[in-house]
């Protein structure tokens, strides 16, 4: 019986405050809600292989190959949260190792659990009728006797969502303010909580106004499309990188720099995949970030 922008309002405003009380604060918040929503997703998977169809994979991509990569595009921006691990490199003990090892763990988990899902989804229900539910896997857990589990596990998984976001994106924030691409207030710590405070409120406050006034949908494939072009540049910045023999890593990666070119490609293919839509609105604000900058950083560069 709650508006939905108000309860997402409430919402962004929750776990804003607590990112600015402190990181740990915000982390241990963070590992109790990841721990309650794998655990679901894990009961989910153990009651719904049981209840699994054969028949319900066949026939094997009715629709072709193309569906697919669109839906990888779409459900792309769910994977943010692993390259913005390492944002919090300054604030984790030896980045070098930890950082690589948590994203590729993190990653490994995470691909698991969401193919188990899929799979379990899928054979209970049948990809037709997930296809026509506006919430597929809600649907797969009534089927099962699991709604109201599922629904908890629905809300804990999106705080801890928001509450990372709002985390990972004010070290961005900060890290782009101490290079003056932005405003250097942004790039203040706070005496008190140890934190950016005015970097933390600017990522709430812009999660707010997205929140009230932008398409959720919509706003996912924007924001896939912006990430995939972000992950084809840094593929290419490694792969730059690689090339100077100085450069040795404390992360031994094998294949290197090979696992960087498949990355590049394959995201560049993916980012084209999106809605005609959201790849022009996603160029303007490339454009328009372009032009902040050269003018910006002229800007700054004049005053000191």
């Amino acid at each position: 019986g709650l508006d939905f922008h108000i309860v997402a309002a409430f919402l962004v405003v929750f776990v804003t405050l607590i990112n600015i009380l402190g990181a740990k604060l915000s982390a241990w918040v963070n590992n109790v809600f990841v721990a309650i929503k794998v655990l679901v997703l894990i009961l989910l998977v153990a009651v719904g292989l049981l209840a699994v169809q054969a028949e319900n994979f066949t026939p094997f991509m009715p629709r072709g190959f193309m569906p697919v990569l669109e839906a990888a595009s779409l459900f792309y921006f769910a994977y943010i949260g692993f390259p913005r691990i390492a944002t919090m490199a300054e604030e984790v003990r030896d980045p070098e190792k930890n950082i690589p090892r948590a994203i590729l763990l993190a990653l490994g988990i995470s691909a698991l659990l969401y193919a188990l899902v899929t799979f379990t989804a899928v054979g209970v229900a049948g990809w037709q009728r997930l296809a026509s539910s506006s919430a597929p896997l809600a649907e797969v857990a009534e089927m099962l006797g699991l709604g109201w589990v599922i629904g908890v596990g629905g809300l804990v998984a999106t705080f801890s969502v928001v509450l990372t976001s709002v985390m990972g994106q004010s070290r961005v924030f900060f890290a782009m303010a101490r290079n003056n691409e932005i405003p250097q207030k942004l790039s203040e710590v706070s005496e008190r909580f140890g934190t950016p405070v005015y970097s933390i409120l600017l990522s709430g406050g812009i999660m707010l106004v997205l929140v009230l006034f932008m398409d959720i949908s919509g706003l996912a494939m924007l924001t896939s499309f912006l990430v995939l072009l972000s992950h084809v540049l840094t593929n290419y910045a490694s792969l730059r990188l690689y090339r100077d023999k100085k450069f040795n890593p404390a992360f031994k990666a094998p294949l290197r720099p090979l696992h960087a070119f498949i990355g590049m490609v394959l995201s560049l293919a993916l980012a084209l995949s999106v809605e005609v839509t959201a790849i022009k609105i996603g160029v303007i604000l490339i454009v328009v970030g372009i032009v902040w900058f050269y003018i910006y950083k002229t800007y700054v560069k004049s005053k000191i």
